[in-house]
């Protein structure tokens, strides 16, 4: 029990900075970039949404580990909406390249 106690303690931090950085930060700069350009503005700010709560509750969890549930970030967030949404951007790209086709 105290090695798992262990791993966990050692995994805790550098798995939750990846969360924020692969899935929430990543995110946030690619809404900014839709946004900008001639892709549905909704897609962006969808991005944004979901970067910012995901980087937000990552760094939360971060400070405090009891913050909200590790299932919240690991799997609402990064694996369920960051996906959907990412699912959504290769939508959008694809009708706007056969569109210009």
């Amino acid at each position: 029990m105290q090695a798992a106690r262990a791993v966990l303690a050692v995994t805790h931090g550098p798995s939750l900075v990846a969360v924020s950085f692969l899935h929430g930060f990543a995110l946030l700069g690619f809404g900014l970039a839709i946004i900008g350009d001639r892709y549905p503005s909704w897609l962006g700010w969808a991005g944004l949404g979901v970067g910012a709560v995901t980087a937000a509750a990552a760094a939360g969890q971060y400070l405090d580990p009891d913050l909200v549930p590790g299932f919240l970030i690991y799997g609402a967030l990064a694996s369920i909406l960051a996906q959907l949404w990412l699912l959504g951007v290769a939508v959008a790209m694809l009708r706007r390249a056969r569109a210009a086709a």
